[in-house]
């Protein structure tokens, strides 16, 4: 149980923790969002060369955080995600993984997640050099719905579940069992970026962000790219096949909001009005309203 609000050591601690029990990696997050804090589960199992690692990590900043990996472990990673959801970025193409989903992650090879909330994790890891092919299998994903992926999953479930009341020796033989059970990975799987449309996965979660924040003068591209711990790039990106821009939405959201306010409270002013939806300008709120409606804020309040 931790913190950060109280405690500004504590999410450092807590993430340090996670990089020394999984893998070395490096975020991106507004720290200006965090929330008030809860509980983590953290767990490294040692079987000689090789681990089991279980995490609940909690969701810790507004928006999500982007966790980028590769280039600092000398193991692979075998991940059946348990609950939560994970967007997986590579080479410019990606997916959203969800529970049930098993995929390989190599060490050594870069590659980004784009954490959304809270996510509970399962993982064998083994030394690299040991791993044989799933080494060449970075953020390769077992496909659903198929006879592998049912075995695998069965498995996997069925060893974490009893992994923890078996002996270090049971347990063991149990493990090379399953490392044995993941030559399954190297039979028609399918790269962990099979198209799933950024757009598809992460606009949902943008616009809600932008939603909490409309009121606030700056609110710029820049910052929504923060809070939601993505690129500029990938921000207008997301945008690119709604039709409008992200400053277009923000402004018609806005303008939207203040068209129901003035309805709704006749005896505020104008100006108060556009300052509370994020318009600094009280001429600018009025030409861009008209722009918009066809009409001014005072021909709309008095009904022409």
């Amino acid at each position: 149980m931790f913190d950060p609000r109280r405690d500004p050591d504590a999410v450092d601690g807590f993430y340090a923790t996670v990089a020394a029990t999984l893998m070395p990696f490096t975020m991106s997050i507004d720290r200006s969002e965090r929330r008030r804090g809860g509980s983590a589960y953290i767990r490294r199992s040692r079987f000689g060369d090789l681990s089991v690692v279980e995490h609940d990590v909690p969701d810790l900043f507004f928006g999500g955080s982007r966790v980028r990996i590769g280039g600092g472990s000398a193991e692979v990673a075998v991940t059946m995600m348990a609950g939560g959801q994970d967007y997986v970025d590579h080479r410019g193409r990606g997916t959203l993984l969800g529970p049930g989903d098993i995929y390989v992650v190599d060490g050594e090879q870069s590659g980004s997640f784009h954490i959304k909330g809270r996510l509970r994790t399962w993982s064998l890891l083994l030394p690299r050099a040991a791993a044989g092919h799933l080494a060449d299998r970075h953020l390769t994903r077992v496909p659903p719905a198929t006879a592998r992926h049912r075995l695998l999953g069965r498995f996997v479930t069925s060893l974490a579940e009893e992994l923890p009341a078996m002996t270090p020796g049971a347990g063991r033989t149990a493990l090379d069992s399953l490392v044995r059970l993941l030559r399954l990975i190297d039979q028609e799987t399918e790269p962990v970026t099979d198209p799933v449309p950024l757009r598809t996965a992460l606009l949902p979660m943008v616009r809600r962000s932008i939603e909490r924040r409309l009121g606030e003068p700056g609110l710029t591209p820049s910052a929504i790219a923060s809070d939601n711990a993505i690129s500029l790039r990938t921000l207008h990106g997301i945008f690119a096949g709604t039709g409008e821009s992200v400053s277009t939405f923000v402004r018609r959201r806005r303008l939207e909001n203040a068209h129901a306010d003035l309805l709704a409270h006749p005896a505020r002013s104008v100006t108060s009005t556009a300052m509370r939806w994020g318009f600094t300008d009280p001429g600018n709120f009025t030409r861009a309203f008209k722009a918009h409606f066809g009409l001014t804020p005072s021909d709309l309040r008095a009904g022409r």
